[in-house]
């Protein structure tokens, strides 16, 4: 294929700036905790640049919920909602969902399945291609700050060990 990366994107969140809340597991749209995490999401505009030079999008679902706790009528709504808005807006055919959170079930699985997916990641680890599975591959979290050194480890498998030995050697928790 020539997709250079693929990003998953929740059509509610296209342009906004958002603030995550970790303690309270919720998105903001305003700073109100020192445990907030600030995000500027891209822009359609950016997206569908992004698209047209071999970017590969995929849904993370309408809302960004956790999905096994929704009922069957909003679980559908998330998964197939957020598919038609993105294929309307980028104009091509989208195949790939992330389960928000890495949060899914049999039941979120088949949903997904069955809207039309060709394949669902997660980034709970214990998930990693469980039977071969495509509606349970796992993937690589990449957050905002990371610099090359962060991401370098991270891909390598060693996300573990950076984790444990960060706040001891760096204070902000990055990598020079």
């Amino acid at each position: 294929s020539s997709d250079l990366a693929t990003i998953f994107i929740c059509p509610f969140q296209v342009g906004r700036n958002m603030w995550y809340s970790r303690k309270r597991k919720i998105w903001e749209r305003a700073f109100d905790d020192q445990d907030d995490l600030y995000f500027e999401f891209l822009s359609w505009e950016q997206i569908i640049e992004m698209a047209n030079n071999g970017i590969n999008f995929g849904s993370h679902s309408l809302t960004h919920p956790y999905m096994t706790t929704l009922k069957e009528k909003n679980l559908a709504r998330e998964i197939a909602e957020s598919k038609r808005i993105i294929e309307m807006k980028i104009g091509s055919k989208i195949n790939f969902f992330s389960y928000p959170y890495g949060d899914f079930d049999q039941r979120v699985r088949k949903t997904v399945k069955y809207t039309g997916y060709r394949a669902a990641v997660s980034i709970e680890k214990k998930r990693l291609y469980i039977n071969d599975d495509p509606f349970s591959i796992g993937r690589l979290g990449v957050n905002p700050g990371y610099d090359l050194t962060s991401f370098k480890i991270l891909l390598f498998g060693l996300d573990n060990l950076y984790e444990r030995v960060k706040c001891l050697l760096i204070p902000d928790g990055f990598l020079r």
